[in-house]
């Protein structure tokens, strides 16, 4: 003889339902339940040109930031992985990101310095072509 399921009670609308104030919303059969109004993103405010220099960008601007690529020599990248993960908590709160963009800065200020008496080296006619040199 076949052992007949017992029907268990539903969790309800929404399971968080019980973690949230308020009463429980209700939905009646063939309707819609209430959707939650949409949220406006800000829109992030890119830095000018004048605030990217080093020394002028504000405290409160948003630098706009480049996806790059390199090719690393290993035990480079695991040194600064194993750093970013030592330093990720307080004092410091690095991550590999902003572990690299530091360096990175700290080495252009120098060679600012040494061949520019400090100044912004001079804008590029074009963009350096990639790949393998011409003959």
């Amino acid at each position: 003889m076949p052992v007949k399921k017992k029907n268990r009670p539903g969790l309800g609308i929404n399971p968080l339902d019980a973690l949230m104030s308020g009463p429980p919303v209700t939905v009646k059969k063939n309707e819609e339940p209430p959707k939650a109004p949409k949220r406006q993103k800000a829109k992030p405010k890119l830095a000018t040109k004048q605030e990217l220099k080093p020394g002028k960008a504000k405290k409160t601007g948003r630098v706009k930031k480049v996806r790059t690529t390199y090719h690393l020599p290993e035990h480079l990248v695991e040194g600064l992985r194993n750093a970013a993960m030592h330093l990720a908590g307080p004092p410091e709160y690095l991550s590999l990101s902003l572990l690299v963009e530091q360096g990175l800065q700290e080495k252009l200020t120098r060679l600012q310095k040494k061949h520019t008496k400090g100044n912004s080296f001079p804008e590029r006619p074009r963009d350096h072509t990639g790949g393998r040199p011409s003959k």
